[in-house]
């Protein structure tokens, strides 16, 4: 198990999206990505043609009685926000939150999580944006 990227959705290769579509279609949908802009001038872009993943598969993943999910407030105003992080480098995934999983975000944190399995297809395809970190499993 493992805790992938957190933030925007990702721009893979075609082969990457057909090779994640056989793993675990129904985790996320793609979208062609028609331009790709460089921050530096005539830059040729060697890219394969794109696809936009959005991961739609969600779950309630972190095991709260390990670990410390909080809300995220508005530095200025102190008013709640609409996003949740997590405190400390300890994450830890509820053993009920894996049941049929593959690859899906967190409900509340939106850290992407994903399987060794997924994690293999992935690396195989050596995308620079991609980074994991492993994640402990409790019983609960």
């Amino acid at each position: 198990m493992h805790d992938g990227t957190e933030g925007p959705e990702l721009a893979v290769s075609a082969a990457l999206a057909e090779a994640m579509t056989e793993k675990a279609g129904d985790a996320f949908e793609f979208l062609p990505v028609f331009r790709i802009w460089s921050l530096a001038p005539n830059a040729e872009i060697l890219w394969p043609k794109s696809q936009y993943m959005h991961i739609v598969a969600r779950r309630d993943s972190w095991d709260e009685s390990r670990m410390s999910v909080f809300q995220r407030r508005d530095r200025k105003r102190n008013l709640p926000l609409d996003s949740y992080g997590i405190e400390g480098a300890e994450r830890v995934v509820k053993a009920s939150a894996l049941t049929g999983a593959t690859l899906w975000r967190d409900a509340r944190t939106l850290h992407t999580l994903c399987t060794e399995e997924i994690k293999a297809v992935f690396e195989s395809f050596a995308h620079p944006a991609l980074h994991f970190r492993p994640v402990d499993i409790s019983e609960n």
